[in-house]
């Protein structure tokens, strides 16, 4: 979700850069948005969700491999 995030909801980029196809990412994003109960396409609802991401890795709460 990170680099789908990043990438600005790019699905070609996203799915170039994580080796993933388009359906597949579909898929995924679709499942993330069905978890989640919120569209991700949703210009706040996508900055509420980068910028918590990149809060927790600031704090190293989680790590995502990616500097």
């Amino acid at each position: 979700m990170y680099i789908f995030l990043v990438n600005g909801g790019n699905l070609e980029q996203t799915a170039a850069d994580l080796a993933l196809s388009i359906s597949g990412l579909r898929y995924r994003v679709s499942k993330i948005e069905s978890i989640l109960q919120q569209e991700l396409r949703n210009p706040m609802i996508h900055h509420q969700l980068l910028l918590s991401i990149q809060s927790l890795m600031m704090i190293g709460e989680i790590d995502i491999g990616i500097k």
